[in-house]
């Protein structure tokens, strides 16, 4: 039976003179919620499931918790990552479980000016291929979401003028998403002073990340997806759901010991319960690695073959119907998009991606590829083994 040691009382790092809370007195507040995102990246460097986005087909290799006396600010989790070429880069992820975007708002001025300082520090953060994220509960603040539109739009854009012409032009986007904007500009220039430029905040954005999880209760859509991949490999499914608790709950006592996570400390310090349920699941066969890597690719292939723009170059403005379909996922497991022949569903679809693609893996298929007895058929149809 997985249990959790009971401890209590607070820790202080004489490195950074930071209080590191108790897990029993704070749990259910802001440090379980802490310790729940931090489990999202344990699954990832314990079983290389997808149950982060945005690592960009890398994998965790270590973990650094409440990492402030390693110098970083975006400090309640630091992640070593390993990509399949053997190339390694780093994610700093901040947890405010719940913020607003706004000049007001201490939690998220505090946040946003750590992340501020991390990315001056070439020691500690690359900006060419590490990432800032700052990690809130669902449900979020309009205000969030919309900050999230902006730094998903800067990495779809090539400069901040292209992205300024963007967002001032009107009706394709929502004045929420420019309200935002105007906020990671407003902070940005009252934190770097004679520093600031337009250009540095367009490529700190493009590096940045508000993630939203909705960990609140075992009955969430994320935490039901979880545990049933974790569950998918074992024995009994349902053990899924006691794996994922065993790890919020490691993590919970790790945290205040500001502990490393890697496969080796993984064996030191775990449970022996805990260890050998994760050692007796069934490894993820590669083949479905190689088979995602596939759907994922012919995925992309498909959408690049739509065409966002008429005859004569003409685009036409889509902000607001796409601002209503992310609105409607975030509340529903499903939107369809309706129309006739030539209205511009493909297009939709084709403009959302990118976006989509941040929260999850995306796949795509045209209707006539699901004219089939079931999924299994379609994938095998498309070149991807089912099952």
């Amino acid at each position: 039976m997985l249990q959790k040691d009971e401890i209590a009382g607070t820790d202080k790092s004489a490195q950074s003179g930071k209080a590191v809370s108790s897990p029993v007195s704070t749990a259910g507040g802001g440090t379980s919620f802490q310790a729940k995102v931090q489990a999202l990246y344990l699954v990832n460097l314990l079983t290389g499931l997808p149950t982060v986005h945005g690592l960009g087909g890398s994998r965790v290799a270590a973990m650094r918790l409440e990492a402030r006396y390693t110098g970083a600010h975006t400090d309640d989790l630091v992640c070593d990552l390993v990509d399949q070429t053997g190339s390694r880069s780093r994610c700093l992820v901040q947890c405010k479980r719940n913020i607003d975007v706004v000049e007001s708002d201490d939690q998220f001025v505090e946040a946003f000016e750590a992340a501020w300082r991390d990315w001056h520090d070439a020691t500690i953060f690359n900006r060419t291929k590490d990432t800032l994220v700052i990690a809130s509960a669902a449900p979020v603040s309009t205000s969030l979401n919309a900050a999230r539109r902006v730094c998903e739009l800067a990495r779809s854009s090539t400069t901040v003028v292209e992205l300024s012409e963007k967002l001032s032009t009107a009706k394709m986007f929502p004045q929420a998403v420019r309200r935002a904007w105007d906020v990671l500009q407003q902070v940005s220039r009252k934190y770097l002073g004679a520093r600031y430029s337009d250009n540095e905040v367009f490529a700190f954005a493009q590096r940045l990340r508000f993630d939203v999880h909705d960990l609140g209760s075992d009955d969430t859509r994320e935490v039901i997806l979880l545990s049933s991949l974790l569950g998918a490999q074992c024995a009994q499914p349902e053990h899924g759901r006691v794996l994922w608790a065993g790890l919020v709950d490691y993590l919970l006592e790790r945290g205040t010991d500001a502990a490393t996570v890697d496969a080796a400390t993984w064996l030191l310090t775990a449970s022996v319960d805990l260890v050998t349920a994760f050692q007796n699941r069934a490894p993820v066969p590669h083949s479905i690695t190689v088979e995602l890597a596939k759907l994922r690719t012919r995925s992309a292939l498909q959408l690049s073959l739509i065409s966002n723009r008429l005859p004569g170059g003409l685009h036409l403005p889509r902000g607001t119907i796409c601002a209503e379909v992310v609105s409607r996922l975030q509340s529903h497991q499903a939107v369809i998009v309706a129309g006739g022949p030539g209205v511009g569903k493909s297009g939709l679809v084709s403009t959302l991606a990118p976006q989509l693609a941040e929260s999850g893996p995306l796949c795509f298929f045209r209707a006539d590829e699901l004219d089939s007895s079931g999924l299994d058929a379609a994938l095998t149809a498309s070149g991807v083994s089912g099952g």
